[in-house]
């Protein structure tokens, strides 16, 4: 592909230390049956020889281009630099250690231009030391309503019945085709994940903010990795500093779009309530329980966003065991605030 000639879709990698499974995912995309597509292969300073093996894949190939990161950037950040050069009227992501079908852009493209789509979405397969499990599907609704249903679920769950708690990996954004001109008008960008955490859930709900339509295909045409380099398993990405900021994020992006009230505001406290579950369960599962009570609970003690929600959720549920298990968790770690401010 001549640069002359803009491509369809833009693909964006950030790659640090992938390691073997690097070339099963720069193999899956130049293999695209869709060919007038870009890959933009974000070097995140990686020690791996992963770099190496992107340009060895660029000699063959001019459609993949090479941004070096002179810091390590993270995850967040390097997607934001990939965002920067992408020149296709569409954009996907794919991480490091993921592979897609080669069918996957193709088919997302056309679906996009064929229904007038600001989004498409992709079923995708788990796969586990080679073991795969379906990821689950999106439910069939009309466009507008799928991308309220996207935009709401990805702020948090309403109930245990939530109609739109059926929807797979809400926030993932690499099963997901994006329209680049949203994401330029409205200066869409991913947090930066040395100091946040879930960007991609955030990228979806300031996106779903401003799309209109949104549909589904059928069929799964993404593989991710689950246990390799799995940076949700990590204790760093769960630290109590990365999810008050991500809270604080998402609570000032709503109340922005005044969005911030009714459902979505219950949506919201719902998730805080379960962050904190998760870092607890983080906390657990690293044997660092004597940190989550000492020093995690203090910071989120912190923040008024965090206190004030957890309040209005104490007089707020109902006696529904989904309502309760939230409950409880928003009384234990007010006993904890209240604890470490006396």
């Amino acid at each position: 592909m001549k640069d002359c000639v803009e491509p369809l879709v833009s693909v964006i990698v950030p790659i640090h230390n992938a390691g073997k499974y690097l070339y099963k995912c720069l193999d899956s995309l130049v293999n695209q049956t869709l060919r007038n597509i870009e890959i933009i292969a974000v070097l995140d300073c990686p020690t791996d020889g992963s770099d190496k093996v992107v340009e060895e894949f660029a000699a063959n190939d001019p459609r993949i281009k090479i941004v070096r990161n002179k810091e390590n950037l993270h995850i967040g950040n390097s997607r934001n630099e990939g965002l920067k050069v992408a020149r296709g009227k569409y954009i996907g992501f794919s991480d490091h250690d993921d592979y897609s079908d080669p069918r996957m852009y193709e088919v997302l493209y056309r679906k996009a231009e064929e229904e007038n789509l600001d989004l498409v979405c992709s079923p995708y397969i788990s796969v586990c030391h080679e073991i795969v499990y379906n990821g689950g599907n999106d439910p069939q609704l009309p466009p507008e309503e799928l991308m309220h249903a996207i935009f709401a679920s990805t702020v948090g769950v309403l109930s245990e019945n939530d109609k739109h708690g059926i929807l797979s990996a809400s926030g993932a954004v690499w099963r997901r085709l994006f329209r680049t001109e949203i994401i330029r008008k409205h200066k869409i960008k991913f947090v930066d994940t040395k100091c946040c955490t879930s960007e991609d859930c955030a990228f979806v709900i300031e996106y779903a903010l401003w799309g209109q339509r949104a549909g589904v295909v059928n069929e799964p045409l993404y593989y991710h990795n689950l246990g390799i380099n799995n940076t949700g398993a990590t204790l760093s990405y769960h630290e109590a500093n990365k999810i008050i900021c991500y809270i604080e994020y998402i609570h000032t992006v709503l109340n922005k779009a005044n969005e911030y009230k009714g459902e979505i505001a219950i949506r919201h406290t719902n998730m805080i309530a379960q962050y904190l579950w998760i870092a607890f369960l983080s906390s657990l599962h690293h044997k660092h329980l004597k940190q989550f009570f000492k020093s995690d609970i203090r910071r989120f003690s912190q923040s008024s966003i965090v206190v004030k929600s957890l309040q209005q959720s104490l007089s707020t549920y109902g006696s529904s065991k989904f309502k309760q298990r939230i409950k409880k968790m928003c009384v234990i770690a007010l006993k904890r605030i209240i604890i470490t401010q006396s």
